[in-house]
């Protein structure tokens, strides 16, 4: 199976795999058979994935230019796209590369991952709401969008939802630990229908420990400092999927070490695990 996941919560996918699982991951910047962050030893300041993040070769790998990359990626020859989202709406409409008013970097990637649905398994990973507690999930997006009726599957941090792109509907078809239909509905803009099997996750054991060495060990992730990584590696909770608080973890130890706010990181982990 080949793979693109997107710069973000995505990238933290291959985590999660099962072992003995193999998987080609592709990177539109031109990688296929990429591999895990490196150790302090393998950094290789040319080898970078996507989102500019040092990244390592597996046995077999190719490199090659964007081109080509997106001339696969059109072409159907990726099986499944991971991205994160601004909005996405209960017919599988995408908006995740402008927000009109404010500054946009680029247009990426997105327009090409998304432009081949039939062939490409689209899949959106998000954090449910937005600042302010603000619905991701409509009926019809605000946003302009990058795709049309093109999302497959929406995993956030409290379900998973299967979009029925034919009759441009959405299905509920699991819970996270601790979540209600009643939480998922008043957090989402959009009409849905429960799924007659719907999953209900048990909720793990809170799971605090030490990152793996080819995290911490990677020159980006240096801005976690003297923290300690038991408060950075956070697995636990309302965990859906591929889906896990890691991600939120590592995106809010990022930005808040940037300022040297130590102690809204741990509140803030405190929060999310709680």
């Amino acid at each position: 199976m080949y793979v693109n996941l997107g710069v973000g919560m995505p990238m933290l996918a291959p985590s999660f795999l099962e072992p003995g699982t193999v998987i080609h991951m592709q990177s539109e910047n031109g990688i296929l058979g990429m591999g895990p962050y490196p150790t302090k030893d393998e950094v290789d300041p040319d080898i970078i994935n996507a989102g500019k993040e040092t990244v390592t070769l597996l046995p077999g790998a190719a490199t090659f230019d964007s081109t080509e990359s997106f001339a696969m990626i059109r072409g159907g020859h990726v099986d499944v796209s991971m991205l994160g989202a601004m909005q996405v709406s209960a017919s599988g409409d995408l908006a995740n590369y402008m927000i009109p008013g404010k500054m946009v970097k680029g247009m990426g990637g997105a327009m090409d991952l998304v432009s081949n649905p039939d062939a490409t398994k689209v899949v959106v990973v998000m954090d449910h709401v937005a600042k302010g507690g603000k619905p991701k999930i409509f009926d019809e997006c605000s946003l302009p969008l990058t795709g049309v009726n093109c999302v497959s599957t929406i995993i956030t941090d409290l379900c998973v939802f299967q979009v029925d792109r034919k009759n441009k509907k959405l299905i509920l078809t699991e819970l996270a630990a601790g979540v209600t239909e009643e939480e998922v509905r008043k957090n989402t803009a959009a009409k849905f229908e429960v799924s007659p099997d719907l999953v209900v996750r048990n909720p793990p054991a809170l799971l605090v420990h030490a990152s793996p060495p080819s995290i911490t060990d990677n020159p980006f992730f240096t801005d976690y400092g003297r923290l300690g990584s038991q408060y950075t590696h956070v697995e636990c909770c309302r965990s859906v999927g591929l889906y896990r608080i890691i991600s939120r973890s590592y995106a809010v130890g990022l930005s808040l070490r940037k300022r040297g706010e130590e102690s809204r990181l741990l509140h803030e982990l405190h929060r999310i695990t709680g």
